[in-house]
């Protein structure tokens, strides 16, 4: 779900990968996209040089594009900003494989929005379409008739889990409120390619929690679609 300035022609999965100043020169990391494990990509004092290795590792294991738009060296730290220049879901990515010394951090970045990933917290996503109607009887005329004006389609999301001590997982109670438009994302986890996933506008009507400080708290969000589909539902990424 990513809110804020959305926009699905931009809008592109945009990585920083962080190396603190003890990962030795030469060491090898891996990383997990969606289940799938990199081979070992070599980190090199040369910031070009660990660009292209981490690009051409992300594109060997997704079959995507991916490439670097800059890069930012910070005081004994390195920033590597990549991103997936073919539009597409969001990839869940991890490291795997630390380098043999220091630490190595992979973080979101997103441009004028902000990306929540709800799948850990997922409980049921539904939706329902509906036509409405209007109804243009003629004052004289005892049969009703009515024209098509649009097709409405709402969607209801259920989260469990969502809320324990951490600041983090809490924010969402306040940054997801009645009357905000949202890009919603939906896609099959686990797979690189080859699996479906649909996206939308959605403006969220409700926001329901449920549950008490002693208990799991549950959270609902219900709403519709704005405008067309972005992804139609069974898209195959």
């Amino acid at each position: 779900m990513t809110t804020g300035n959305v926009n699905p022609v931009t809008l592109r999965h945009r990585e920083i990968y962080i190396f603190d100043a003890d990962v030795p020169n030469l060491s090898t990391f891996r990383l997990w996209v969606n289940g799938k494990i990199t081979a070992a990509i070599t980190f090199s004092t040369t910031n070009a040089t660990t660009q292209a290795n981490i690009i051409s590792a992300l594109n060997t294991l997704t079959g995507l594009t991916w490439a670097s738009y800059s890069t930012a060296v910070g005081t004994g730290v390195r920033y590597f900003y990549i991103e997936c220049t073919t539009p597409s879901r969001w990839f869940k990515i991890n490291v795997d494989l630390q380098p043999t010394a220091g630490r190595m951090y992979v973080a979101l970045d997103v441009a004028g929005s902000q990306v929540y990933e709800l799948g850990s917290a997922l409980k049921s996503v539904a939706n329902q379409g509906n036509i409405e109607f209007v109804d243009v009887t003629p004052v004289m005329q005892r049969e009703e008739v009515s024209l098509m004006t649009k097709e409405a389609l709402t969607v209801s999301i259920d989260l469990y889990d969502l809320y324990n001590d951490t600041a983090s997982d809490s924010q969402l109670e306040y940054i997801l409120f009645p009357g905000q438009v949202v890009q919603l994302t939906v896609y099959e986890t686990g797979l690189v390619k080859g699996g479906r996933w649909s996206s939308m506008y959605f403006l969220i009507e409700d926001v329901q929690r449920r549950g008490d400080s002693k208990s799991v708290h549950e959270l609902s969000i219900s709403g519709r679609r704005q405008g067309a589909m972005l992804k139609d539902f069974g898209t195959i990424f």
